[in-house]
């Protein structure tokens, strides 16, 4: 009988030192988190917003709050990323280095790993544009943007990892229409002329979705949403707006236990709503980020589940070569300038016009010209949980051919393309908008093919980092 206990005294022993092992050696799961801030100023009609001319644009109140998300991602070593989206126009590095230094300092989360994008609203309350309270207003930015972050961290947990597309083909417009004189227009149609088509460009009508599901009773699910056209539905008008990215994670919140992030995918080409179709598309921002909600809604059953893996970041610098077109018309440029400081936008357009240049905007960008090197920096982040997903972060404006041309190069199931990013270079024309000469050719800073170039060398960050120990 003393055997016999004995024996089972030690059966039980051993099954708890097993349980014992086990704990110390089971790694922790790949967790996710979710923190939001409204990011509003005490005074909403003393600022100006983004997006055009900032200085004709002074709000006049607000259609719809303005938040910032962050969503904190922890792999199974411990290493921590946190992954920003605002309800900005772009995501300047003068006015956000800063904030990340101060975001790595208070979180403890290094400073490579804080990716900052903007949803490119063209209705934000301008960050760059110098207003009454300006200084105050990026100090509570900052404030904001480290609670976000905070709070994302307080809310890490287990999460298994989702992946998959859709496509929104009724939402997408290409920004530049062939008109049956050969010319190509992105601002309407002139009395008397004709629109055949939008242009024969690569019209990218994919929405990319990343879901963080977590089986805590507790804990909502996690949805990265990343498409394409510019936010520019309320841009006529001065009231702060989020524009269609608020409605559209308002929707899917509404919908189901869900915490939503959007961003801004290769959107260079593009814009949701367009004069020229006037007739033929007729919601409102707000409808329109409903419809593009139930498109992702409707997407999440197809979602396939992905391995999770260390979290690893790969940042460069390219130095790539400036546009240095038309340099010629510097005196010009500057007379159309000066002309738009002393008589407003209308005259200076018309001048502009006199000397064969693209509105003031052309003027005001061969000036830049005039003061900048030969070459021009390109700061290009790219992140990847694990073997199978991976984050694209752009600092400019990228065209669909060059946001397709990643999708079906990336040597990862999945490349989430995520436009104003770390950055605002503006424009990056593919070599198709150059040939047929779209406006954004004469105003970007890059020489004509460094959208191509700039393309290549994410797939080779990307192969670089999939092959990194």
């Amino acid at each position: 009988m003393k055997k016999i206990i004995c024996l089972t005294l030690s059966f039980i022993l051993l099954l708890g030192l097993c349980a014992c092992g086990e704990n110390v050696t089971t790694k922790p799961a790949f967790s996710a988190g979710f923190g939001r801030e409204r990011v509003m100023p005490d005074n909403y009609t003393s600022t100006y917003l983004g997006g055009g001319d900032s200085s004709s644009r002074k709000t006049e109140g607000v259609l719809d709050y303005l938040y910032v998300t962050c969503i904190a991602i922890r792999d199974i070593n411990g290493e921590t990323a946190l992954i920003y989206t605002m309800d900005s126009l772009s995501s300047t590095n003068s006015v956000f280095d800063p904030m990340r230094t101060a975001i790595a300092s208070a979180t403890g989360v290094k400073e490579e790993n804080i990716m900052i994008a903007a949803t490119h609203t063209h209705a934000a309350i301008s960050l760059t544009y110098s207003w009454d309270g300006l200084d105050i207003y990026k100090k509570q930015y900052t404030d904001w943007m480290i609670s976000a972050a905070t709070n994302a961290i307080a809310d890490l947990a287990p999460a298994d990892i989702f992946i998959g597309s859709t496509q929104a083909e009724d939402l997408v417009f290409v920004r530049h229409y062939l008109l049956t004189d050969g010319t190509v227009t992105s601002s309407g149609v002139a009395a008397g002329s004709i629109m055949i088509a939008g242009h024969p460009a690569e019209k990218d009508a994919e929405v990319q979705i990343v879901r963080f599901q977590r089986p805590s009773e507790e804990k909502k699910d996690i949805l990265m949403v990343s498409f394409n056209p510019h936010p520019t539905f309320t841009e006529g008008g001065v009231l702060i707006s989020a524009d269609f990215p608020g409605p559209t994670r308002d929707y899917i919140e509404s919908k189901g236990d869900y915490l939503v992030a959007y961003f801004t995918g290769d959107a260079g080409n593009q814009e949701e709503y367009s004069k020229i179709n006037e007739e033929d598309h007729k919601l409102d921002y707000r409808q329109f980020g409903e419809r593009l909600g139930q498109y992702v809604l409707d997407a999440l059953p197809q979602l396939t589940q992905k391995e999770s893996g260390a979290i690893k970041h790969l940042g460069q610098t390219y130095n790539a070569p400036a546009n240095k077109e038309r340099l010629d018309m510097a005196n010009q440029a500057a007379e159309v300038i000066a002309l738009k400081n002393s008589k407003g936008t209308e005259a200076a357009n018309e001048l502009a016009k006199q000397y064969g240049l693209y509105q003031y905007l052309e003027a005001s960008a061969i000036i830049s010209r005039t003061k900048t090197g030969d070459t021009l920096p390109l700061n290009m982040h790219i992140l990847a949980i694990g073997e199978q997903l991976s984050f694209v972060f752009a600092p400019y404006e990228m065209f669909s051919e060059s946001g397709s041309y990643i999708r079906k190069n990336t040597p990862y199931d999945m490349s989430f393309l995520v436009s104003c990013a770390n950055g605002a270079e503006g424009y990056l024309p593919s070599a198709a908008a150059v040939e047929y000469g779209c406006y954004e050719k004469y105003v970007t800073r890059y020489a004509y093919g460094s959208a191509e170039v700039f393309a290549e060398e994410y797939i080779s960050m990307l192969n670089q980092l999939k092959t990194a120990e």
